[in-house]
């Protein structure tokens, strides 16, 4: 945390693989759009300011097409965020 003029100011990260969160059905847009909507939610409701956003990862462990998958993803989704 940084002390600024004013107040509290935070940074963060929500680093995560958005294709270990569609096991009960969800879509890959549907889960990163819900951690977007929480990330927003939760500057929304901090009497700090807050500033960060997500960082969409891919698991080396899958195919290539996973970590393509992904990268369209987020390259996709950055639009509206």
């Amino acid at each position: 945390m940084l002390q600024g003029s004013g107040g509290i100011n935070a940074h963060g990260q929500v680093r995560f693989c958005p294709a270990l969160h569609t096991l009960e059905g969800l879509s890959l847009d549907e889960v990163v759009s819900s951690v977007c909507q929480g990330v927003e939610a939760a500057k929304a409701d901090s009497p700090t300011r807050i500033s960060g956003g997500i960082i969409v990862c891919a698991l080396r462990s899958l195919p290539d097409t996973h970590s393509m998958e992904m990268a369209q993803l987020a390259h996709r989704l950055s639009r509206g965020m």
